[in-house]
């Protein structure tokens, strides 16, 4: 699946945690290795048949970097996120054609939609942020129909990883701000959900996973 970025001029900084600057950076491996993590995300999301998700939802969708890709994908689009600053995003958003997505504000741990909602869902890197595991992987589970898509990206936990968020000025804020590893995710995750694909980059030493979960149960 293609990954469509937005307009520079139409994402906005949400947080400290957003880090939109990183897809339009002027040094290209910087910009190539973000882009990447999205095209993992995007690849393991494509239904298994064709065609389009009737209704994807997007969890922690930030200032919407993922938004127009995901639109491609579906019949519905959903969002949502925790900051105040969403009817600005979604104002955004509707310059880049996103004019009937449904964003709203709401935290991972208490997701205001129907048990078996959505036959795909999307999260990244949200989970390393979430004190709550256990109560949001149990929300995942529940707004996730029968046989429907969890497909998550997380930073795997190494010194390799630890390094490059040093080197791209953010590493004070991780070591504050994650408390979960990718090792705790997978296995909250797993508890409820079948892993199916992992993806990872690069493959010796990875940085990042790109997961795919189903719901079977």
């Amino acid at each position: 699946m293609r990954l469509v970025l937005p307009k520079k001029e139409n994402i906005y900084n949400t947080s400290d945690s957003d880090i939109k600057r990183f897809y339009y950076s002027s040094f290209p491996p910087i910009s190539w290795v973000f882009k990447k993590r999205l095209k993992m995300v995007l690849d393991l999301l494509k239904p298994e048949k064709g065609g389009k998700s009737k209704n994807l939802l997007e969890i922690g969708a930030g200032s919407g970097i993922l938004l127009p890709s995901l639109k491609l994908m579906t019949n519905s689009l959903y969002a949502g996120d925790v900051h105040d600053n969403i009817p600005f995003v979604k104002k955004l958003m509707s310059k880049e054609g996103l004019n009937n997505l449904d964003f709203r504000k709401f935290s991972i741990t208490k997701i205001p939609f129907a048990s078996n909602k959505f036959d795909s869902v999307v999260a990244v890197s949200v989970l390393e942020h979430i004190p709550e595991l256990d109560k949001a992987a149990e929300e995942l589970y529940r707004i996730t129909n029968k046989n429907g898509a969890l497909v998550i990206g997380i930073p795997v936990d190494n010194i390799l990883t630890k390094l490059g968020f040093i080197f791209l000025g953010v590493g004070a804020f991780v070591a504050k701000d994650h408390c979960n590893d990718h090792k705790m995710i997978i296995e909250a995750l797993g508890k409820r959900f079948k892993l199916v694909k992992l993806k990872r980059f690069p493959w010796i030493f990875p940085i990042y996973f790109a997961i795919k979960f189903k719901k079977i149960r």
